[in-house]
């Protein structure tokens, strides 16, 4: 099998299989995680098991439909709680706009400062954690 690797303002690295190489890409992001999944985060239970033998811990948190305001913000919240280092999101483009809004708002504020047309659409006051985006559908564009 082929992988491919485009290197734009961010590192995507796609292709059959390329999940396996997750815990060499993350290296030195920290070792707890916020783990952003759908409905049944068992269906990846081996990517789970690769990062727990890595010596990462994992925190769930679950977005089994398209993601609310307050989903994101208790997202955040749990990932301030538990002092993550970097947030995953694995799944959907629901999974991975959670996933998103969780780092982004992890520094604290309020999702609706932030939000453009609907909030005040002012600017993140803290740098949003790190995030990486494992998606598992095709064609949502959300990561």
């Amino acid at each position: 099998m082929t992988s491919f690797e485009y290197l734009a303002p961010t590192r995507i690295v796609f292709g059959p299989g390329a999940s396996r190489g997750l815990c060499d890409l993350v290296r030195g992001m920290g070792r707890r995680v916020l783990v952003s999944t759908g409905g049944t985060p068992s269906r990846h239970a081996p990517l789970w098991d690769a990062l727990v033998e890595g010596g990462h811990t994992l925190v769930f948190v679950a977005f089994p439909r398209e993601p609310e305001i307050d989903d994101v913000e208790r997202a955040a919240a749990r990932a301030r709680e538990e002092r993550v280092d970097w947030v995953l999101g694995v799944g959907g483009g629901a999974v991975l706009d959670g996933a998103k809004g969780a780092a982004a708002l992890a520094g604290g504020g309020d999702a609706l400062d932030h939000l453009e047309v609907v909030g005040l659409g002012k600017p993140l006051a803290h740098p949003p954690l790190p995030w990486v985006a494992v998606p598992t559908t095709a064609g949502t564009g959300s990561e």
